[in-house]
């Protein structure tokens, strides 16, 4: 296992998180579990964001 630095930790938490998952570093061990997760928030979160303000546009109206 090799050791990351803050960068790239960084990196590899950006990419997994917009969902652009470049497929240079890749997680080992239970940490995939947390890749996952992270990038269900990285599709679901904006989803909810876009939902909750068209409902409040529409509701302005």
């Amino acid at each position: 296992m090799k050791d990351h630095n803050l960068a790239e930790m960084i990196y590899y938490s950006g990419s997994t998180l917009l969902s652009i998952g470049y497929g240079d570093l890749n997680p080992i061990g239970p940490i995939r579990y947390i890749s996952l997760f992270e990038s269900f928030l990285g599709i679901v979160a904006p989803t909810v964001i876009f939902i909750s303000e068209v409902n409040k546009k529409f509701k302005d109206s």
